[in-house]
Parts: C-alpha cells; structure tokens; sequence
C-alpha cells in the first residue's frame, strides 16, 4: 500500500486553514498546518513535506517570502499557490520558482474547490520522471567537439512543422545533435558553450545546412527546411550569396529554406545584415524571426528588417489556455503579424486544447510535441 502523502498548509485564515485540511484529511493526506512562514519553515527544515498549500497573501513574511525560503532550504517537493488575487500576480508568482528547488504544480484559487485540490494531489502523487539522457550534464572538451565537426559526427534531428488548419506536415526545423562515442546523442545544451567559446558558428551552422542539403538531395526529404542562424553568420557579407550559391549546386531550390533568426540575440543592424537577408528574400528563402517577444527591441527589428515569418516563444503558448493575459499577448501579436502580412508559428504546441486556441488566433503553423519531437531522419522515412 502506497504510504500517505504529507501535506503542509500554510494560511493566517484559520477557517481557510479548517477547510482546506478537511478536504486533505477526506483525500487520505497527513496534514499539519501553520498560520506563519518562520514556523513553517522550521519544520520543513527537519520533515520531508510532500506538497506545501500556501497562501500568498499573509502579514509580515507572505507567500512570496516563503518561496524563496524554500528554496534557500532545498526544499525538493511540490508547492501549491493558494490565493484570492488576480491570476496575473499568482502567475507571475510561478514564473518566479521556475529555478527554485521545489517544483509548483498549480494554483489553488479561493474558495477551493475539492476538486481542485484532489487534482493536485494527483499531480504530487506521480512517480518521478526518470531523468533522460538529454537532462544530464557530460564534461566534455573543446577539442572533442572540433574533432566531432572535423569528422561528420554532428547530424541532424528533425521537427516537424504542420499546417495549423489541415494538421498536414508542411516542414522540419533542422536541430543539430551531437553522436558522442561515449555519450551518446547529445542536444545543443551540451555544446553550444564550446561554439560560443571558440568562435565556431560557422562552422556548426555548416555542417547542419550540408545535412540537410544531403537529406533533400539523397534521402527524400521533401519538405520544406528551417535553419537557425546567429548573428556572427549573418555579419559575414558573403553569407548569403554562399548559401545561395549551394543550393544551386545541389540542384536545390533556395525556397527550400527557412533561415530562422533567434530574437535573443541582441545584434545591431549593419549594411552585413541587411544584405544578407535581402538577398535571402530575393531568392525566395523565407526569413523567420525566432523566440519572438523574448528578446529586445522585437517591434524595431520588424520595422526595419525584410521578415516574412514570426516564432511565436513557447513561452507564451504553453499554458496560455487558462492565463487571460498570455491570451491577449498572443492575439495582439497575430494581429500585429496579419496586418503586416507575416506568417505566424507557434512554437511549444503540447496539447489538443491549445491547437485548437491557435487556430481560433490564425496561427497559420504550428510546432510542438503534440506533433512529434525532433527526430533522425530515418523515423522521418518510416513515418513517410
């Protein structure tokens, strides 16, 4: 039999308190309350809590304190927020955790509702994810990631990109992954360090376009190809007219390519830049603007560079269905793109119900786990 979950609540109400840990005695929880954070967290000090209900709103030390309180501890179980407060303060309470030690399941909004709270004692309840090989950290040495360019060994993983009204896959983004002898498969978390440091860029932007140059040409690959380009590729004057020139020596279309630009970079215009991207939309090649709304100066940048494409950040999409205010972000920047004629992606789709929320907002494609995750192109064949 599973052992009881441990519940700590933590409130200035003590009716909030009784009616919170009547529902909790009723679901089979252990349960022991506190009406202030310092006492709180003394306990918590010494006893493993499974899940911690705690209302933002308290006097002296309030939610908010206690949360960085957790995390100064290491607390390492699950936390809910409790509050009567407007769904933007508790939201922007949860984006403040995301790098504490404790993982926040959700948001508990009075006058509970029982189902509410059984819901998150189903979610605490989960046996933990195994962690994949993609989350672990390697040591792994400059000097292995330049023999790893020198000897083919950077390939690319594929995702999908649909057709946001049919579902049709209309695309792949190009992801570049390491085939470490040791390792294994390792994603750019692992090396995107090492090319930073050692000024090779171009060098990892190469070796992903002659991939997929490869794949079109000789293994079927059909559709349509998104590249990441960073800024030091598109300083160099000469960046596009070489890619250009390459596809035309493979008998390749360049409307084959989409060159997506990631909106963090903070990169200054230059007579570089616009040339390049310039000759990219002369040539047909669409010109993306990646991880939109992340970045700085994202409505500059529209007014000023030739973009025909918009990333959506997952950022925004995940968990939009029940946030009004990610709702509203994302609609004035359909809007936004429409009037301007840009087409619209939204990365990070994981679920059905926020499909379906895009194709309400003229998202016109859309990328995400719902569909698939990046994939080798050998499982593009066998879905093919």
């Amino acid at each position: 039999m599973n052992k009881p979950l441990k519940a700590m609540v933590i409130d200035d109400h003590p009716l909030q308190i009784t009616l919170l840990k009547q529902m909790l005695l009723r679901n089979g929880v252990d349960v022991v309350t506190f009406d202030n954070a310092d006492s709180a967290i003394a306990y918590a000090k010494d006893v493993y809590i499974d899940i911690i209900f705690c209302d933002l709103q308290m006097p002296e030390k309030d939610g908010i304190d206690m949360m960085e309180m957790l995390d100064h501890i290491d607390y390492q179980g699950n936390v809910v927020l409790v509050s009567a407060m407007e769904l933007s303060i508790v939201t922007a309470v949860r984006a403040m955790c995301e790098t504490f030690s404790f993982e926040v399941l959700g948001k508990l909004l009075k006058p509970y509702e029982e189902q509410q709270v059984i819901d998150m004692l189903t979610l605490a309840r989960r046996e933990p994810e195994k962690v994949s090989q993609f989350d672990q950290c390697f040591d792994v040495q400059d000097q292995e990631f330049l023999l790893a360019l020198r000897e083919g060994r950077i390939k690319n993983y594929y995702q999908p990109l649909a057709d946001a009204h049919t579902g049709e896959i209309i695309g792949y983004e190009a992801l570049a992954r390491w085939f470490h002898p040791t390792h294994g498969v390792l994603p750019p978390d692992s090396f995107l360090s090492i090319v930073e440091r050692c000024h090779l860029s171009a060098d990892l932007f190469d070796a992903v376009f002659s991939n997929a140059l490869n794949d079109i040409k000789h293994h079927g690959l059909n559709q349509k190809i998104s590249i990441n380009v960073d800024h030091d590729n598109l300083e160099d004057c000469d960046f596009a007219s070489q890619f250009i020139q390459r596809c035309c020596e493979n008998g390749i279309s360049p409307d084959r390519f989409t060159i997506e630009i990631t909106e963090r970079d903070t990169f200054q215009t230059s007579a570089a830049l616009y040339k390049n991207l310039l000759k990219f939309r002369m040539s047909g090649v669409t010109v993306s603007i990646d991880d939109f709304g992340t970045g700085s100066s994202s409505l500059e940048k529209l007014a000023q560079l030739p973009f025909n494409e918009l990333k959506i950040d997952r950022s925004f999409i995940q968990g939009l269905v029940n946030d009004p205010k990610k709702k509203n972000i994302v609609l004035a920047i359909c809007a936004l793109a429409k009037s301007l004629n840009i087409s619209v992606v939204a990365e990070g789709v994981e679920d059905e119900v926020t499909l379906q929320t895009m194709r309400q907002y003229t998202i016109d494609v859309f990328q995400g786990y719902y569909i698939d995750k990046p994939m080798p192109l050998e499982a593009i064949t066998i879905l093919n």
